[in-house]
């Protein structure tokens, strides 16, 4: 009987904290709008840290593979290859 209960006690902590964690996220989400969007950048420690806000709405999309791009940066160029190209060559450079 013992580990029944310690076992549900177990259970309600873990989806109390899940609750916890994703009411976390929500609200610095909520903050990253109120305080990033359309906003310039801002510098917590110049040339160290700084917040700025992005949205990366492509990924949450469904594309075909076909259509994905890799986008490989080097020093001195930029190959824009789509998967099945990357993963076909030899695409490994020199940094």
């Amino acid at each position: 009987m013992e580990n029944k209960k310690s076992g549900l006690l177990y259970g309600i902590s873990g989806l109390l904290g899940v609750c916890l964690l994703t009411l976390f996220d929500q609200w610095t989400k909520y903050l990253a709008v109120v305080h990033l969007k359309n906003k310039n950048d801002m510098i917590l420690i110049p040339g160290v840290f700084q917040l700025q806000y992005l949205e990366n709405e492509w990924l949450g999309c469904d594309v075909p593979d076909e259509e994905y791009t890799a986008v490989i940066m080097g020093d001195e160029e930029r190959t824009d290859l789509t998967i099945d190209e990357f993963l076909e060559g030899d695409n490994i450079w020199k940094m």
